[in-house]
């Protein structure tokens, strides 16, 4: 589950490095170490590979509020339904 978590905020966030620079992922269920880094053709690479497809397709929708501070919930819901979406797409590959 930690890895999971820790994958998908990477990608969610931004924050996967450019010219193959790695980041470390978390350790796995199996102890091992994983790093995520940007291909060259803008994919992700996982290293080492723990999934059983050779690839696969991410699809995930973002939302940006420029405010930072709410007085309650009801008024961050407001802002969170009024952001406009924007659906990002990454392919996530073994090589």
């Amino acid at each position: 589950m930690e890895f999971c978590d820790a994958f998908s905020l990477l990608i969610c966030q931004g924050m996967v490095q450019s010219e193959n620079r790695k980041l470390e992922i978390s350790d796995g269920p199996d102890g091992n170490s994983y790093e995520l880094y940007e291909g060259d053709s803008k994919q992700l690479i996982v290293s080492p590979w723990p999934f059983e497809m050779d690839s696969f397709k991410v699809l995930y929708e973002t939302r940006i509020l420029n405010q930072l501070v709410f007085n309650n919930d009801s008024e961050f819901k407001k802002a969170f339904l009024a952001a406009p979406v924007k659906l990002r797409e990454v392919i996530v590959s073994k090589k």
